[in-house]
């Protein structure tokens, strides 16, 4: 058995002793040790969520609970093959590629869509679908942040994994959608 640590920022395995991520940076102080039985083959696919809100770690598609917690996996999602909609006030996007929100044209494509709200700022976030089907939202650094689910997220990131409203501004929210393909 290897002690390992699951990276809260790339979400790569690390070995339980690293308090830096080697492959992205982030401090792994504090972040919790699982244990896995062996390591995974480069093949094998890790497209369970661990549903447990503290976890959150991506486990293989036959498991049956979560490697690094143990929480039981019955009712977490498989998320490879799902399409990510956008619901905004004009209407709704498929999110395949990273997409920049934001009043400033040279940083965003909706620019002139949210040119009238003054506190969304002009680098206000990123919206990434990742290779396990859920989606990556990075406040830019706002002025007013961003509220994912409820929760204040000012320059910060977070994972999100099923329908979730998020608030760029008091008077602007979009609806991030998981569909089944």
């Amino acid at each position: 058995m290897e002690n390992i640590k699951i990276c809260p920022g790339c979400k790569r395995e690390q070995d339980a002793r690293e308090s830096i991520c080697p492959d992205c940076g982030t401090d792994l102080t504090g972040t919790a040790i699982g244990r896995q039985e062996s390591p995974a083959p480069a093949s094998q696919s890790r497209d369970r969520i661990c549903p447990d809100p503290q976890c959150g770690a991506h486990n293989s598609s036959h498991a049956t609970e979560c490697v690094y917690c143990g929480a039981n996996l019955a009712g977490s999602k498989d998320m490879t093959s799902v399409t990510i909609l956008l619901r905004w006030p004009w209407g709704e996007m498929r999110l395949s590629q990273p997409l920049n929100v934001g009043r400033d044209p040279a940083f965003s494509p909706l620019a002139n869509d949210l040119s009238s709200f003054l506190d969304i700022s002009r680098v206000h976030a990123t919206l990434n679908k990742l290779a396990d089907g859920s989606v990556e939202i990075e406040d830019r650094g706002s002025k007013f942040g961003t509220k994912v689910g409820g929760e204040y997220i000012q320059g910060q990131r977070k994972i999100i994994t099923s329908d979730t409203e998020i608030a760029f501004s008091q008077n602007f929210t979009v609806l991030v959608q998981f569909i089944p393909s």
